[in-house]
């Protein structure tokens, strides 16, 4: 039946194309599901593969618009091919958008999609790593709203399964490096910054003071600044408005829209107890009808 992102089915039965690979992406088997239920041995292209080298990935590549649900065994093989990069790289991402729509529509257990995320910590590459720290976000937004006693306990090791990767990237460019460990290192840090992780967050406004000096430093270039600007915002509080006024006067003396556009869009992260809307509205209006309308439809 057609899976929808509450948990609920929707009308009719659909015939699925399904993919299957065990062990090897040379070990595949295709067939139609026709029925709720279906038999599929496995034996006859599987008859080699034991032990930790056992695993089976269901719809190869994500070619199939269907969710996957895995036992705790099958789960716990492709958690250890995970860790051996035996999969490809939408695989690698396909099973954490399973496990985690799954979650979401309570199909699925958290701990079973904690235990899979834990798998990614070695992970380096930038594609996946997007998806991952974007489940990691969602979770620690969900987990925040429905059990906050639990929230700091699950946000530490959301910041755990992170931290391994952004340590490796740092937040200083590297010689020879790509485009991809450019943003990868962007990613990390606002994310870090975001999950409230203390060291990331003192960086950032130690960087930011510096930049406050020399806006050339390379200490704080423009790809990390959203991290730095993020972390100076959460500091600010109705007895505390120093980095938003600060921010504020970067955003007045800056001529380049992608600066302003990064400035506006961290305006939205300032702690619930930290509302500052009567500096901002005097400015706006000054601004025009325009800048007005986007500030305002962000406050309230």
């Amino acid at each position: 039946a057609q899976f929808l992102s509450d948990g609920s089915s929707g009308p009719g039965m659909w015939i699925v194309p399904m993919t299957a690979c065990c062990g090897s992406y040379d070990l595949n088997k295709k067939f139609l599901l026709k029925g709720k239920t279906d038999t599929m041995h496995i034996k006859d292209f599987a008859a080699s593969q034991s032990g930790q080298n056992f695993w089976i990935k269901l719809n190869i590549d994500q070619n199939g618009f269907y969710r996957v649900k895995y036992d705790d065994e099958l789960a716990a093989g492709l958690e250890n091919a995970i860790k051996a990069k035996k999969l490809s790289l939408m695989d690698m991402i396909g099973i954490v958008e399973d496990s985690y729509a799954l979650s979401v529509a309570c199909k699925q257990t958290l701990t079973s999609l904690l235990r899979l995320l834990n798998a990614y910590r070695h992970e380096s590459d930038y594609t996946v790593l997007s998806h991952v720290t974007s489940v990691c976000l969602s979770v620690n937004k969900i987990s925040t709203d429905a059990n906050p006693d639990l929230s700091s306990d699950i946000k530490q090791l959301l910041i755990k399964l992170l931290l391994l990767a952004a340590k490796r990237v740092g937040w200083d460019p590297k010689d020879g490096e790509s485009h991809l460990d450019v943003m990868l290192r962007s990613l990390l840090l606002i994310a870090l910054v975001k999950l409230g992780h203390d060291e990331t967050i003192k960086e950032g406004i130690r960087r930011f003071h510096i930049f406050l000096e020399d806006r050339k430093t390379p200490l704080l270039p423009p790809d990390n600044r959203k991290a730095a600007y993020l972390a100076v915002m959460r500091t600010v509080s109705t007895s505390n408005r120093t980095g938003y006024d600060v921010l504020l006067k970067i955003y007045k003396e800056t001529s380049e829209a992608q600066e302003k556009s990064r400035i506006l869009g961290l305006v939205v992260f300032m702690p619930r107890q930290g509302y500052c809307c009567s500096g901002i509205e005097p400015y706006a209006y000054r601004r025009g009808t325009e800048s007005r309308c986007i500030l305002c439809s962000w406050w309230y």
